[in-house]
This record gives C-alpha cells, sequence and structure tokens, in this order.
C-alpha cells in the first residue's frame, strides 16, 4: 500500500485518533472509510467480521464495498501473493494464455496480466459478485478478463484452451476438487503446467496452521484426475510434481505436463513416498 505523504498522513492519524472516517489512496483510487473501526480489528476474531469503503477510481466512478476476512482487498490489507504463486513466476511467459481460479479481488489476475504482457491473456475466474465487480474497475487490463465462475466451472472451456492454470481449493469437497483438476488438466495443454493449492480449513485464528486433511485433499485430487477414467486427453499427462508449501501450511503442487509422456501412477507414489 503506498503511503500518504507528510501532512496527509497526519491528519490520516489525527482523524483516527478522534474516532472519525480516514482515506486511503492507491494508485488513484481512494477508499474512504464508512465506520471509524480500524481495518485489523475488525477482521480480527473480537471484531465485526468486516468494514466497509466507499471507493472512488480514477475515472470517477463509484463503489461500495465490504472487506470481510473472505474478501481482501491488496490496497487495504497489503500484497497478499501467496509465496507458491511468486515462486512458479518464473515460468509464467510473455503470450502464455493463463487461467486463474478463484481470482479474488482482482490482484492476482492483474499480476499475472502484467507477467504475460500484451500478447498473452489471462481469464480470472471468481464466483463473488462483489470482487468481480471490484476487479474490473480497479485493474482495467486489456489483456485480463474477469469473470463470474468457481472451479466446478472451468469446464467450459475447450480442450488445450490455455498454456497454465493457477487454481485453488477452499471449501470443496474430494470430489468436486478432483473434478476441478481434471477439467483443469484437460484445458491445459501439452507442455505447459497447473498450480493446485488447497488453502481452506484454517485451524486458529491467526492462520498459521491448516488442517492435514487438505495435504490429503490435493493428493486424492491428483490420483483421482489423472486416473485412466478421468476422461482427461491422453496428450495431458503428468510429468512431474513439486510440492511448493507455504509457511501458513498451505500445501500447493506444481503440476508439469508434458504431450509424449503418459502417467504412471509409480511417479505418484515416488513423489508421496514421504508422506
Amino acid at each position: 500500500m503506498s503511503a500518504h505523504a507528510g501532512p496527509d498522513r497526519l491528519l490520516q492519524r489525527l482523524l483516527g485518533t478522534l474516532g472519525l472516517p480516514r482515506t486511503v489512496k492507491v494508485d488513484r483510487v481512494t477508499y474512504r472509510e464508512r465506520s471509524a473501526e480500524p481495518l485489523s480489528r475488525a477482521l480480527s476474531s473480537k471484531g465485526t467480521g468486516s468494514k466497509d469503503y466507499e471507493v472512488r477510481f480514477p475515472d470517477a466512478e463509484r463503489m461500495l464495498i465490504r472487506c470481510t476476512r473472505t474478501r481482501v482487498y491488496d490496497d487495504l490489507v497489503g500484497d497478499r501473493t501467496p509465496t507458491s504463486i511468486r515462486a512458479i513466476e518464473p515460468v509464467v511467459r510473455p503470450g502464455m494464455r493463463v487461467l486463474v481460479c478463484p481470482g479474488g479481488t482482482g490482484a492476482l489476475g492483474a499480476r499475472v496480466a502484467r507477467l504475460v504482457g500484451p500478447s498473452g491473456a489471462v481469464v480470472s475466474l471468481e464466483g463473488d459478485d462483489e470482487s468481480v465487480q471490484f476487479a474490473t474497475r480497479r485493474y482495467p487490463l486489456s489483456n485480463v478478463a474477469y469473470e463470474k465462475g468457481k472451479t466446478r466451472d472451468i469446464g467450459g472451456e475447450t480442450n488445450g484452451a490455455f498454456d497454465a492454470a493457477i487454481i485453488a481449493f477452499s471449501d470443496e469437497t474430494e470430489e468436486q476438487a478432483a473434478g476441478a483438476l481434471a477439467e483443469a488438466l484437460r484445458i491445459v495443454q501439452g507442455g505447459g503446467w497447473v498450480l493446485v493449492r488447497a488453502e481452506g480449513r484454517v485451524v486458529d485464528d491467526s492462520g498459521r496452521g491448516v488442517a492435514a486433511d487438505n495435504r490429503a485433499l490435493v493428493r486424492h485430487a491428483i490420483e483421482a484426475a489423472a486416473g485412466e477414467d478421468s476422461g482427461a486427453p491422453a496428450s495431458n499427462r503428468i510429468d512431474a510434481l513439486r510440492w511448493l508449501e507455504e509457511p501458513t501450511g498451505t500445501p500447493a503442487v506444481l503440476i508439469s505436463l508434458r504431450s509424449d509422456l503418459p502417467f504412471h501412477r509409480s511417479d505418484l507414489d515416488d513423489e508421496f513416498s514421504d508422506d
């Protein structure tokens, strides 16, 4: 988040001390608080769980937003790009077509769109209406489309339509996760990759630990999606699996696909032999 300069920063601190609404300005976008409760407290276990803002975009268009524990805005809470996504950025190349699901409030899709450049394209799917509307206005890049949809909606794309996909599970069942991953393997062409994360099932309020079944969920999804009966085309078989577990405990796996190397169950067994 960009800082207020000089007198303006002092003014915002004074307003906060007096219990009056403050404003935050980031990249010509202005966020005006609708209540004086600090955001950190509002989103804590002792807070209300949400905080409202009036947003004014550079084109003077306005929008009311509600920041919650599950709907976060990078301009307000800071850059929360997962470490696993930062780790795979070197393999996001100009000209690639990438699917991002869920896309949240748009920061991730915009980040990937800048990496693929004007010759590439990003489709960011998000199930929350407010998040999609905000993303479209906050990050109006010509090479990214913010659309309404969830992981189970990936099936609308054709075989091999993307060079890569970034997907995350939060509240999916094992069956839903496996189905979504199978679709991701289908729509990513041979030679591409899929990053799959399981970020739900937080154990404590600090967010420092996740339930043990998250890793099992990812493993089950890979086993089921890569099976002979999954429906994935033969050209999209798994070449390699690379674990990118995050400091929060969120498991993430980078799945590399090759068109000339079929998937063997023994590859998966070897990868998970240290579980």
